[in-house]
């Protein structure tokens, strides 16, 4: 039985699943970040799933004690329905190799334990954990709230610098883009104290600290979420296989793009946020052109031999 927040066998099981492709500087230290945190002794089972996999990634599996799975590069959709697949558990926390975690062990099994209990419960069907206010890099929910909206009582927290639009840029969007206007109130989530207040409409904050929101303004993200592995596998991914996007990650499917549609918009799926666990962060291996951390697969290849 585990030590962490699950104290009776039959409380639901919690499967870590942790998709990654090459980085390997990048996932030893997510991974290390993991270890310090005991996020592994909270959770039930993980598994690292490797795109391409490798050598390299097979003695890093063994150096963290963590099972691993993998093979040819199939994608960060189906790399994630894979690993859950793989886990049997009840519910799935998924991360990626650069989604280092900043919290407490405490926090980690504070946070955890009360979203399966809403879970559970029915009151959401996605928690979000990555960091309200610490995101990371590449989070451009701020910038797009700014573009339709004057922050009003913005957390002290959040860089805002250069972000502001002008009175008339944001009266121009809302005038050419009007369908936004009601979407970019959950994007408030990450920039104003009060977002309850100033969005009764689109968001509760109940007395656990968490607010809950509807995904007609909340998208799906890929990074740090929890919901149940049925509702992934079988509600999600079949919608994602049969409306695939034309644009793609590296070639390949990313069920952000397919998702974030009409369709999920119309099911008002229930969307948890609190304090949240984990940031963005990567030091090496990204195949995108503009990012600091750019390396061809051959140069990362290079690098690790």
């Amino acid at each position: 039985m585990k030590k962490g927040y699950r104290m009776k066998d039959s409380n639901p099981s919690v499967g870590l699943s942790i998709v990654s492709w090459r980085s390997w500087n990048t996932l030893e230290q997510t991974l290390s970040t993991y270890r310090d945190a005991g996020l592994f002794d909270i959770v039930d089972k993980s598994i690292l799933y490797f795109q391409d996999l490798s050598e390299r990634d097979i003695k890093i599996a063994e150096k963290f004690g963590l099972a691993y799975t993998g093979g040819p590069n199939c994608g960060i959709a189906d790399g994630m329905r894979n690993a859950a697949n793989q886990l049997k558990t009840d519910y799935v926390l998924f991360l990626e190799n650069d989604c280092p975690v900043i919290a407490s062990r405490v926090d980690i099994e504070h946070q955890l334990s009360l979203a399966v209990d809403y879970l559970e419960n029915g009151r959401i069907d996605v928690m979000r954990f990555r960091s309200r206010l610490f995101p990371g890099e590449g989070f451009s929910d701020i910038d797009k709230y700014l573009r339709y909206y004057r922050p009003v009582s913005p957390e002290p927290e959040v860089a805002l610098s250069g972000l502001t639009s002008t009175t008339w840029q944001r009266w121009g969007r809302r005038i050419t883009k009007p369908y936004n206007i009601h979407r970019m109130k959950g994007r408030g989530l990450y920039v104003e104290k009060f977002p309850e207040r100033l969005f009764p409409d689109v968001f509760e904050k109940t007395q656990d600290g968490i607010w809950i929101g509807d995904s007609n303004c909340m998208d799906w993200t890929n990074q740090s979420v929890l919901c149940k592995r049925t509702f992934f596998t079988d509600i999600l991914m079949p919608y994602v296989d049969a409306h695939p996007s034309s644009r793609t990650s590296n070639g390949f499917q990313s069920p952000e793009r397919p998702l974030n549609c009409s369709w999920w918009r119309q099911q008002h799926f229930k969307i948890g946020q609190g304090p949240g666990l984990f940031t963005h962060n990567r030091f090496d291996g990204s195949w995108r052109l503009a990012h600091p951390a750019y390396e061809t697969p051959h140069a990362a290849e290079k690098g690790a031999s």
